[in-house]
């Protein structure tokens, strides 16, 4: 774990909703092209695919800004190393502010790990947390 981070859980991620996502790919000119328009989001954005993949998570804040880091498993390569991808959020004014891969060869004009990445902490922040499981 880098200075300053901690693990990542539901609790301590930033809050992130769909429009948030669609507003940041919108802007994004990286993710703007007709391939990740269709099929490739689609699919990096699965449950099955970014789930499995991602791997350790931490996070750190800074007054408003929020800065999350991960390691996501490659999709075919299982034994080659993890790509490292960072998301920064501007939690006071709910904008994402940079999603990025850190080392694959596609990182440059956006990719499906910074996809995947940003819908796992969607999916994170609709878990409900052990307290507030309903007792019949």
């Amino acid at each position: 774990m880098e200075p300053n981070f901690a693990q990542a859980n539901s609790e301590n991620l930033p809050e992130v909703n769909y429009i948030m996502i669609q507003e940041f790919f919108a802007k994004n000119m990286d993710y703007f092209s007709v391939e990740f328009r269709s099929a490739k989001n689609i699919r990096a954005s699965r449950a099955c695919y970014g789930d499995e993949a991602i791997g350790y998570v931490q996070v750190k804040h800074d007054t408003n800004i929020c800065t999350v880091k991960g390691r996501v498993v490659p999709e075919h390569r299982v034994h080659q190393q993890a790509y490292s991808v960072t998301a920064r959020f501007d939690e006071e004014n709910d904008v994402i502010i940079s999603c990025q891969c850190e080392n694959c060869a596609a990182s440059q004009g956006g990719c499906k790990h910074a996809i995947a990445f940003l819908y796992w902490i969607f999916r994170r922040n609709n878990e409900k947390s052990p307290t507030s499981v309903e007792i019949f």
